[in-house]
């Protein structure tokens, strides 16, 4: 990879200190850009670029298909064990406590599959995106329990896969909600967001500037992308806070992408979610009053969608190249 790119990339990374617990995240310092003229990137560099993508360790199935809606599938004449069987509610709903011990076990890494997911790969899925989202993290999830009998079940019934993929997905939202909660409690702190301060959460909003560090003169240092302190403090308190935080239980998830770099770095999706986060609290605080305890808790990600997706774009730059 060429030393400008690495350079560019940096930009916008974290890494964390040698550490097996990954409580120590600082941003990666920018190195000296040099003039290079635009150029069509290569078959090779695409694929560098996959290769370099954060990626899950590998189920133990051996059969890593999934269930389809196909009609012949759901009607398999299998005998189902008794133990893989749901219990459903009165509203035919399913409810995680209401199952057996094993299915509850197969539910609950597959609730932590999907956030792992939401914060690894697209922290907001659309509907399809989302449902085949989930019946990974359940099938992927039978199989790290080494439960066969439940993964071939999700392979072949169609509505019990489904069935069991509407839990993890039923969590995602309340993972959204409770990170809001947390940050904004850092942005308030570190912002000093108090009544009648509706001029400067303007002026954070306009440009984003507030994914930029501010030196001693309050100068804001543009070409330190996603490095303000508020972010680092928030990606670590919220992904790296003890031994049971998804992201120390992820820690072999991080890859090494810049070359002469030996500490890992932060997702795209794990790093827009959190300037997402940023942007709709000072939102919240626009208006120069504090906003009210409903407010703090209540996440619509659908109306400020085009922010992650704006940042989603601008890291994406940085890591082409471009």
């Amino acid at each position: 990879m060429e030393s400008d790119r690495d350079s560019q990339r940096s930009k916008a990374s974290y890494c964390c200190e040698p550490s097996s617990t990954f409580t120590n995240l600082k941003p990666l310092q920018p190195g000296k850009k040099k003039k290079k003229k635009k150029k069509k990137r290569s078959k090779l560099a695409e694929a560098h670029q996959e290769i370099e993508r954060p990626r899950f360790a590998e189920s133990q199935l051996t059969d890593e298909a999934l269930p389809a809606s196909n009609k012949e599938l759901s009607e398999h004449s299998f005998t189902w064990h008794i133990f893989t069987d749901l219990v459903y509610s009165a509203d035919s709903l399913i409810n995680l406590k209401a199952q057996n011990t094993r299915i509850q076990q197969v539910l609950k890494t597959a609730v932590f599959e999907l956030k792992k997911a939401s914060i690894f790969d697209n922290a907001f899925p659309n509907i399809t995106q989302k449902r085949k989202m989930a019946l990974d993290a359940v099938y992927n999830a039978a199989g790290k329990h080494k439960e066969y009998a439940i993964a071939k079940r999700i392979k072949h019934d169609f509505d019990y896969a489904v069935a069991l993929a509407g839990v993890p997905e039923g969590w995602l939202s309340s993972f959204h909600t409770n990170l809001k909660k947390l940050v904004h409690q850092i942005v308030v702190s570190h912002f000093g967001l108090k009544k009648g301060c509706g001029d400067e959460v303007d002026d954070l909003i306009k440009g984003h500037k507030y994914i930029f560090p501010i030196d001693a003169k309050g100068k804001v240092l543009g070409d330190q992308l996603f490095c303000d302190e508020s972010m680092v403090d928030t990606i670590r308190l919220s992904f790296f806070d003890g031994k049971n935080s998804i992201g120390v239980q992820s820690c072999e998830d991080f890859v090494l992408v810049l070359d002469g770099n030996n500490e890992p770095e932060l997702p795209v999706a794990m790093v827009c979610l959190i300037a997402m986060l940023i942007y709709v609290i000072l939102r919240d605080w626009s208006s120069g009053n504090p906003p009210s305890g409903a407010q703090v808790k209540s996440f619509n990600s659908s109306f400020h969608i085009g922010v992650y997706n704006a940042h989603q774009a601008t890291l994406t730059c940085i890591f082409n190249g471009s």
